[in-house]
């Protein structure tokens, strides 16, 4: 049985949500109350962590250019929001919202004419419990569209098979619901790529976790991907490899034809002194078969028709046959000069 694209068993976006248009630039804060920046919620996890953040960020980034609309991809920015009459804060690892902000300080869902697209948090074992129960119910509260969880943690490597800190592996992702909740969307382990694969509706692109990107440590392993041709986007630290790699190109490319060229001018100047011994070689037989003037008048012939030396056997069964008369008549022949008077 074939197996169906992961498309086709996600419910479509509304597209309020995925294509609506918000040029409004939302304000930032810097107060007392809601202060820029503040002590994290946990200790920052790096290596992996922050790999799959950085990517997280360069590859959203990439996406969202393409869709021509007003979008702010953020990391770690305070996100304050009312709960029971009291404010509470928490700072999403990615959020991706649906317009523009004013300034890089704090922000109020109050204060945003739409909810946040997606929310990605890359959990750690001391902060797993709270992203599966708080955040997740307070992300649905706010409204966001998405919200996925990825389980960075590397050792050992079958984790990536089991995931390590994330019951029912390492990759999940939730899409609101009618009822404003969440309802968990499909993500698989496919055992002939080597990795999870889950498709997001709001963005519109796989996401894959592969042990093999895993195990080298480029990425965290996770990879954002168009769901038709399987091509994932790619990191700005491979792009500038690629670069690299093209400039390398280029170099060897043109150290190449310089080569060839020098080579070509080798050969032309080879062929250029062998045209120019042959046509010596002729002409001093011409002479010694018959005279000078014959060999210069012959030269004269070539040069006003701007015709080349016939073949060398054609030249020998003229210089065997004729006399230093004819000889001439059949050069002007040759050139397509007419015969003298």
């Amino acid at each position: 049985m074939r197996e169906l694209p992961m498309t086709a068993a996600v419910p479509p976006v509304p597209g309020s949500v995925a294509e609506k248009a918000i040029p409004a630039r939302v304000p930032t804060w810097n107060t007392p109350e809601f202060p820029a920046e503040r002590p994290r919620e946990e200790e920052m996890l790096a290596g992996r962590h922050q790999l799959i953040v950085v990517y997280l960020i360069e590859a959203l980034v990439a996406i969202l250019r393409k869709w021509n609309r007003p979008f702010e991809v953020v990391t770690e920015r305070g996100l304050y929001f009312q709960l029971e009459g009291r404010w509470r804060h928490c700072d999403p690892d990615v959020m991706v919202l649906p317009f523009e902000l004013e300034g890089d300080g704090a922000v109020r869902r109050g204060d945003m004419p739409a909810a946040p697209l997606c929310v990605f948090e890359v959990s750690s074992p001391e902060t797993v419990k709270k992203d599966l129960v708080q955040k997740k119910k307070w992300y649905a509260g706010m409204g966001i569209a998405e919200y996925w969880m990825v389980d960075p943690v590397s050792e050992p490597t079958k984790t990536v098979r089991m995931g390590a800190i994330l019951d029912g592996g390492p990759l999940q992702g939730w899409q609101l619901g009618p009822d404003g909740r969440y309802l968990p969307l499909s993500v698989i382990w496919r055992e002939e790529e080597g990795a999870w694969v889950g498709y997001s509706p709001v963005l519109r692109h796989e996401l894959t976790l592969s042990q093999e990107l895993h195990d080298q440590h480029r990425d965290g392993g996770l990879r954002l991907r168009e769901p038709e041709t399987k091509v994932p986007v790619r990191s700005h630290e491979e792009m500038l490899e690629d670069h690299e790699t093209l400039w390398s190109d280029h170099e060897e490319l043109r150290s190449d034809h310089e080569e060839l060229r020098a080579h070509h001018e080798v050969l032309a100047t080879s062929y250029r002194d062998a045209i120019a011994d042959r046509e010596a070689l002729i002409f001093n037989l011409v002479a010694a078969t018959f005279d000078q003037d014959t060999a210069q008048r012959m030269r004269v012939f070539l040069e006003r028709a701007g015709a080349t030396l016939p073949d060398t056997g054609l030249i020998m069964a003229w210089l065997a046959e004729a006399e230093g008369p004819q000889f001439l008549t059949e050069v002007r022949r040759h050139c397509g000069l007419p015969d003298e008077e």
